[in-house]
């Protein structure tokens, strides 16, 4: 069964659980019914086809669980996180009661060290370079969904007891470090489960937010999470179930189907707010969100070979409101080249399992795109050098970076652009592999793998290593063309000086792993036709490159 397959029965197990779980819900209230008992709120269906239409609209989030201990015994091969159809049939452990009193299965002070754990450290290590201005309100979004969104909050309390559960497996190993495995299994159960009630209940809609409009934000927000909690395992499972949900609720929202503002796909400068105009929570948890999910699918293609799921709202997208390169940062127009070209791969996979590949025609279609690369490297280094020459320097050495990082307006442009120029070169690795193959003996291949290297060495002089585990994808997709022993060196040593805390907790050692099968399956078999792709394969994994 091929991958494509794979996520549909996936998908398909989870709608018939919530079918079996509705159906089981529709008879006990019959039933209560007949016995005189009060008759308990039904739950709307989900209409999986499209998330956009959901119908299902009771706040809920002021409702907590009950108080009661649950004693687990589990040891570190008993944490295998349950996926949602896994949980849909399960009666969840803590169920919810109409207490106000806002106390859960840890006590509410373990919950609010967790809570801040995870916006302290964890958020940051999500999107790093993500800084929001006060004048539009900061991250205050984030806290408002928490607080209204129960899955949500225990995806978040599961994301810090996995990272301080990590932190405690390379120190002590006694009691703390078992309380802490508990601790991540039971909040990333009950995140699912609570998940599950949410997609099956309904909620009044408040005045302060558009008719669903709440609803798609708190699905995205939770769908988000559980990427990242995959992410953090090390990006080798479920991540795609939950991307293609969430591609599904950003097809069905207003954003994505705005009036064309008839801008090319070569304006992808974002609109954006200025001084002290009005926000709202909504809308920059929307832009947020929607960013995030849109470069999610971006990189994940390189993994699977897929076309993007949003490749056609990609420009709608990031002509809007949503600027990406505060999330990330990487300016749009290398991340609509990157989906270009993933479009490409998957276009030309299809004419090769079908045996009617034409090479000019291969051609004619990565032209396009591969000038729109070379130019929009050409005006970003045009961009750095009068940047520098403002700056009375040539190029970034050490007084460079000084003259750099003691000017905090110079250094966050500069910060983005230097990003955007490491992307913008392993974009052209990912496309000079599609259109020539993986072999790194190969001219443009070589080439397009030492500008990658020299930018991430420009980089280097004004962010610290922590900054490059937002950079895995590029790292992963140049160090697996590396084609010399030097060059393999240096990007292995970008992995290796992360640090034990960002193997532990994140998709490093994976990518590590990819590049260092690549590297020694072309040694072993003589042969150049190795790529990130082939890699995986051969190791059995879809890694999550973010």
């Amino acid at each position: 069964m091929n991958t494509v397959e794979t996520r549909q029965a996936e998908l398909k197990k989870i709608k018939d659980a919530v079918k079996k779980n509705n159906k089981r819900k529709r008879e006990a209230s019959r039933v209560q019914s007949e016995d005189g008992s009060p008759r308990q709120p039904r739950l709307s269906g989900i209409n999986s086809a499209s998330a956009g239409t959901y119908d299902a609209q009771q706040d809920w989030a002021d409702a907590p669980p009950e108080t009661s201990e649950l004693h687990l015994e589990l040891s570190e091969e008993d944490f295998q996180p349950r996926s949602l159809e896994q949980t849909s049939s399960r009666t969840p452990s803590i169920a919810p009661t109409p207490s106000a009193t806002t106390y859960f299965r840890f006590g509410f002070h373990r919950e609010a060290e967790l809570l801040m754990h995870y916006l302290d450290h964890v958020f940051a290590l999500q999107f790093r370079f993500y800084s929001p201005s006060i004048h539009n309100g900061g991250r205050g979004w984030l806290l408002w969904l928490l607080t209204e969104t129960k899955p949500l909050y225990h995806a978040a309390l599961s994301l810090g007891a996995l990272h301080q559960h990590s932190l405690l497996a390379r120190t002590a190993r006694g009691n703390r470090y078992h309380d802490t495995l508990s601790e991540l299994n039971e909040h990333h159960n009950r995140a699912l489960q609570e998940l599950q009630i949410f997609l099956q209940s309904s909620y009044e809609v408040s005045d302060e937010v558009q008719p669903g409009r709440k609803r798609r934000l708190q699905i995205l927000a939770c769908g988000v999470q559980f990427i990242s909690f995959e992410l953090f395992r090390g990006g080798t499972s479920q991540w795609q179930v939950h991307l293609d949900a969430l591609a599904t609720v950003v097809r069905g929202m207003p954003v994505v189907n705005a009036t064309d503002t008839g801008s090319s796909p070569g304006d992808l400068t974002p609109v954006t707010s200025s001084g002290l105009e009005s926000h709202s929570l909504e809308d920059n948890a929307e832009h947020f969100l929607v960013g995030a999910v849109l470069w999610f699918d971006i990189l994940s293609c390189a993994s699977t070979s897929d076309a993007p799921r949003l490749h056609s709202e990609a420009v709608r997208l990031l002509q809007g409101k949503i600027d990406l390169a505060n999330i990330i940062p990487c300016q749009p127009w290398v991340a609509l080249a990157i989906s270009d070209i993933a479009a490409l791969g998957a276009w030309k996979d299809d004419a090769v399992s079908t045996s009617s590949l034409s090479f000019w025609k291969l051609f004619e279609k990565a032209d396009p795109i591969r000038r729109r690369l070379g130019d929009g490297i050409a005006r970003l280094r045009a961009e750095i050098n009068e940047s520098f020459a403002s700056l009375g320097i040539s190029h970034l050495g050490t007084m460079g970076a000084y003259l750099v990082l003691t000017n905090p307006g110079v250094q966050q442009e500069a910060i983005k652009r230097a990003i955007t120029l490491v992307f913008a070169y392993a974009a052209q690795v990912y496309l000079n592999t599609i259109i020539s193959g993986a072999d790194p003996k190969l001219d443009d291949v070589r080439s397009s793998v030492n500008d990658t290297m020299n930018a991430l060495q420009e980089l280097q002089f004004i962010c610290d290593a922590q900054a490059l585990r937002n950079l895995i994808w590029p790292i992963c997709i140049a160090g697996s063309m590396a084609e010399d022993v030097p060059t393999q060196t240096y990007f292995q040593s970008l992995i290796q000086d992360l640090g034990e805390e960002a193997h532990a907790f994140g998709n490093t050692g994976t990518t590590l792993q990819i590049m260092q099968k690549c590297w020694a399956s072309r040694d072993e078999n003589r042969s150049g036709s190795w790529d990130w792709a082939s890699a995986m394969e051969s190791l059995g994994q879809r890694v999550l490159l973010v």
